[in-house]
């Protein structure tokens, strides 16, 4: 894959699995560090309301295993619950996502096909790999000093593959603004900001600025109705996360940089640590 930026990786590996193994039952999940937790990242959109946003591990032993000793899973018991196959995807010698193939037919059990799903995670893994480290080598072109807030251009980039994603149904997002309660016309302590939005943010959820000088969220497998849930969590602060509830089209074009047919103008390429 052609590209750096860890979620148009995920989006063109969700494609590429889908076409190699013949399977419109594909998840890519990433893991918290201690991999007793798996959130969805993009999946294909015949599981739809299928399958949950999150795996909690713990209750998949079978799965656990496998991700601790670096081995493909094949469900070759019929677990119920359990994927017809899951991969850990590793780097820097540490699982950072997982590649589940939850449906298969008979045919799609033999040895061509385990060896099949084996080569493509593997190809998958080498591209996530390389998006983590290009990330951890340009983390002062990409975020606000001192902080993980990505500046506005990696920013869009981020909020454009989101878009595309959302519009086929492989994902979905909700776009959030930070406000602020108080009055003050000092310049915004990003840090101080960042760290008041802790309680708020996973993993797989994005923070960054965008052309209009105003800070904003992506949280990722998330919609309008999760949002009081998210400021309730915030009621400690003088924060308010109000969604945009704008055509994206539309409002990414206002933003600059974004076309409506969801191609950036500026095709610069980011990663991310899980």
């Amino acid at each position: 894959m052609d590209t750096l930026e860890e979620e148009e990786v995920l989006f063109k590996a969700l494609n590429i699995l889908e076409d190699v193994m013949g399977n419109p039952s594909i998840a890519i999940y990433s893991l918290n560090s201690s991999t007793s937790f798996a959130r969805l990242e993009v999946y294909s959109s015949p599981l739809g309301e299928r399958i949950g946003r999150s795996l909690g591990l713990e209750s998949f032993p079978e799965l656990q295993g496998c991700i601790h000793k670096g081995e493909i899973y094949q469900n070759r018991r019929l677990l119920p619950n359990y994927p017809a196959y899951f991969a850990p995807v590793v780097s820097g010698g540490k699982p950072v996502a997982a590649i589940a193939v939850w449906d298969a037919k008979f045919e799609q059990s033999s040895l061509y096909y385990y060896n099949l799903f084996k080569v493509v995670c593997g190809l998958i893994q080498s591209s996530i790999h390389r998006a983590i480290v290009f990330l951890n080598a340009n983390q002062d072109k990409l975020y606000l000093p001192g902080t993980h807030i990505f500046q506005a251009e990696p920013f869009k980039r981020i909020l454009r593959v989101r878009n595309m994603m959302k519009k086929q149904k492989t994902g979905s997002y909700l776009l959030a603004t930070v406000t602020t309660t108080g009055h003050s016309r000092r310049k915004p302590d990003w840090a101080s900001l960042e760290d008041s939005l802790s309680g708020v943010i996973r993993s797989v959820d994005d923070v960054g600025l965008l052309d209009d000088g105003n800070l904003y969220v992506i949280f990722a497998q998330a919609d309008e109705s999760h949002a009081r849930n998210l400021n309730d969590r915030l009621s400690h602060s003088d924060l308010c996360l109000v969604p945009v509830t704008a055509p994206l089209d539309g409002f990414l074009q206002e933003m600059g940089g974004v076309a409506g047919d969801g191609q950036s103008q500026r095709p610069e390429s980011r990663g991310r640590v899980t």
